[in-house]
């Protein structure tokens, strides 16, 4: 129905996870398993306690917290979790922008990485689904289009 992409900042975007991987010797495609399911750590997959979060909104001044954290000896799981509720809330702000309302599809290349589409569905309080082959949806549609 509708569509928002994030156009101000590399914060929010697959660019920004690709960094964040790099800094920690991961791959993008590692990037979900590595996190895993559990927001803190703890095992029983609810976040119980403080969560740490990365607060700018700019990937530059972003990636500074990341190194910043390493220098606290912030293990990287916890530093990536981190990473991938900022995008959600990056993501959150292109939801209400269009009004979004169930259903909500993610797409993109980012769309394959599962810890980020449970950070955007619990930040957001609904259903995100993944397109079948979500990085190929824009594409799609603009060949549908031509």
């Amino acid at each position: 129905m509708d569509f928002a992409m994030n156009d101000r900042c590399a914060a929010g975007t697959g660019r920004f996870l690709e960094v964040a991987a790099r800094r920690f010797d991961l791959s993008v495609e590692e990037l979900s398993e590595f996190c895993g399911d559990d927001p803190d750590g703890d095992g029983d997959g609810e976040a119980d306690g403080p969560v740490l979060e990365i607060s700018s909104t700019c990937a530059v001044f972003a990636e500074s917290e990341l190194v910043g954290l390493a220098a606290r000896g912030v293990p990287p799981r916890d530093a990536l979790r981190a990473v991938h509720r900022a995008i959600a809330r990056r993501v959150i702000l292109l939801l209400k922008q269009v009004g979004a309302t169930e259903p909500v599809y993610f797409t993109g290349g980012v769309a394959q990485n599962e810890t980020l589409r449970r950070a955007v569905a619990a930040a957001a309080g609904m259903e995100i689904r993944t397109a079948s082959s979500p990085q190929f949806t824009g594409a799609i549609g603009a060949a549908l289009m031509a």
